[in-house]
């Protein structure tokens, strides 16, 4: 059986970017699943499928991950762990997108709208740089961490696996961020986070992390 072109899950807000990133680049999508829409309706003419064709993700050449995350990420790592063993996920590159030399990416990043990405930084599986988000030279973004739009981080700053961090917070440089940590909006960071700690504020200073963030 032939593989077709990519399917998209989920096509929430996040999700519709994903596509507009992917169609940017003018790669074959061929279906999206979501559950909160009927089968057959179209996104920017792209059909929706039975939610059930999730499940047969070999049938597809490859996935996009449209799950978002505000601010658990484990959802959007779920999907991404449940589907890589049976199809590829390709990185996205905004065409509007900047990346520098020597950058690394791993499978399924998201490098989306006027995002700049600059020389040396590492980028692992399944990350999302968001729209005009900044990192500069010799970042380290580990596994499944999130950018949210307007996000700078400074020279040298490294992301734990898992992270989130809010719009428009800035990070310092060398900043080190542990996994599962959850930096709120705006927030200016000016040490290091530990992991499963929750920050806000500038300078940003520790609040009390829900259970449903860990």
């Amino acid at each position: 059986m032939s593989r077709r072109g990519l399917i998209l899950i989920g096509c929430g807000g996040h999700g519709r970017v994903v596509l507009d990133t992917a169609l940017a680049q003018g790669l074959p999508v061929a279906g999206i699943t979501d559950p909160s829409f009927v089968p057959g309706t179209q996104v920017f003419g792209v059909p929706m499928l039975d939610p059930s064709k999730e499940d047969e993700a070999e049938r597809f050449a490859g996935f996009l991950n449209g799950v978002g995350a505000n601010p658990d990420t484990a959802p959007r790592r779920s999907v991404f762990e449940r589907r890589i063993g049976v199809a590829d996920a390709p990185s996205l590159i905004h065409p509007t997108a900047v990346l520098g030399r020597k950058v690394e990416l791993g499978r399924g990043v998201q490098v989306l709208a006027g995002a700049v990405v600059q020389c040396g930084a590492r980028l692992g599986d399944n990350v999302v740089a968001n729209t005009g988000a900044q990192i500069d030279h010799d970042c380290h973004l580990s596994d499944h961490s999130f950018l949210s739009p307007g996000v700078v981080l400074c020279g040298g700053v490294s992301v734990g696996e898992g992270s989130f961090i809010g719009a428009g917070a800035t990070l310092l440089p060398g900043v080190v961020v542990g996994a599962g940590a959850v930096i709120g909006a705006g927030s200016v960071v000016t040490r290091d986070v530990a992991a499963w700690t929750k920050v806000a504020g500038c300078p940003a200073r520790v609040l009390p992390m829900r259970s449903a963030e860990r």
